[in-house]
């Protein structure tokens, strides 16, 4: 969700891809409670705007005990931080894959159904 605050050229290529036929954005609370918050407290507007608008457009993914279990074995077993975890549980649960903008160095990258969104 950083693309927020990413050159335009990448904006657009989320764009390009969020328009997609079959193409449905998942999301949980914990993505919301990591994004908004900080945007509307730092009086980022226009940022805290975006996620407004974009949270009432994705499918939820409830956290329940057991999506908190799965988060622990992810992070686990992939090494990685506890929202990351949460982020691939999601996206497991939903049968999705998580495309991100992160280096491909980075510990997301393990999971089987992570994307750099270059690879697409």
């Amino acid at each position: 969700m950083k693309v927020a605050r990413k050159d335009p050229d990448t904006k657009q290529r989320v764009g390009r891809l969020l328009q997609q036929p079959g193409v449905t954005v998942f999301a949980t609370v914990l993505l919301r409670l990591e994004l908004l918050p900080k945007a509307a407290y730092n009086g980022y507007t226009e940022e805290a705007a975006f996620y407004r608008r974009w949270f009432g457009g994705v499918s939820w993914v409830d956290v329940s005990p057991a999506f908190l279990a799965r988060t622990e074995e992810l992070a686990l077993k992939y090494g990685l931080s506890a929202m990351d975890a949460a982020h691939c549980t999601a996206c497991e649960l939903a049968g999705a894959t998580l495309v991100t903008l992160e280096s491909r160095s980075k510990p997301p990258h393990r999971v089987p159904w992570v994307r750099h969104l270059d690879d697409l």
